[in-house]
């Protein structure tokens, strides 16, 4: 069964574009990669939020997409950038 999962990051305010950035840089990557169905990335309309929806074939390609040294980087930047840690919500679809 895939495994979704929907992370909420919260950024400092001025770290905005450097969070956003962070992920931008790891997109055709991590899409790239076996098990990924789905990556996007979004921007809360009324905060300076970032989300991220993603859908992989299961919990092991996840896990694999986080020892990746391209996402560890970007957590280890985000250790800076942010103002809580990523909220990450994981999911089964039902229909």
């Amino acid at each position: 069964m895939s495994l979704s999962v929907f992370a909420t990051i919260h950024p400092k305010p001025e770290c905005l574009i450097e969070a956003r950035d962070a992920i931008l840089g790891i997109l055709s990557e991590t899409r790239a990669e076996a098990g990924c169905q789905h990556f996007t990335l979004h921007r809360n309309v009324d905060s300076d939020t970032l989300h991220l929806t993603e859908i992989w074939d299961d919990r092991a390609a996840f896990d694999a997409h986080h020892a990746q040294a391209y996402t560890r980087a970007v957590f280890e930047r985000y250790e800076h950038l942010l103002a809580a840690p990523v909220e990450l919500t994981f999911m089964h679809p039902l229909a």
